[in-house]
């Protein structure tokens, strides 16, 4: 049985720039980032190579889920954050790939890792991840 990674993601950016991020990758009016709708599987992919090629391109093996209802905060232009978990490991190859296509837009993403117990903070720019080893030195989330 698979174990679960709790994520939380908030998006930094001018509310045009966070605007079309949401239209570009969320699956539904429910705004749920989508793995699949953002990078979806290549149809000439053969079958047996699925969860190395999500692995790699996703960081996880299934689309993203549900946590709780944080996810209407999405409702509004302005707002920025959503909860959701992903399947064994964080979706850091996803949200590299993303914060490439929209340039304008920053991501932190904070996550624990259930079945490793790891928590851990990145904050990813232009396609760049770096760790964030306390994250008291993010003034700019308060």
């Amino acid at each position: 049985m698979s174990s679960w990674c709790y994520n939380d993601v908030v998006l930094l950016g001018a509310v045009e720039a966070i605007q079309a991020f949401k239209v570009a990758v969320c699956r539904d009016k429910r705004q749920l980032i989508s793995a699949v709708k953002s990078c979806p599987i290549p149809s000439d992919l053969p079958s047996d190579a699925w969860s190395d090629w999500r692995l790699e391109n996703w960081g996880t093996l299934w689309d993203l889920t549900e946590f709780n209802k944080s996810y209407d905060v999405w409702m509004k232009p302005n707002e920025r954050g959503i909860s959701f978990r992903s399947v064994e490991f964080p979706p850091l190859p996803l949200f590299r790939m993303l914060s490439e296509k929209h340039p304008d837009v920053s991501i932190s993403l904070r996550y624990f890792n259930a079945a490793s117990s790891e928590f851990q903070h990145v904050y990813i720019y232009r396609g760049v991840v770096n760790e964030v080893p306390d994250p008291s030195e993010l003034s700019w989330l308060d």
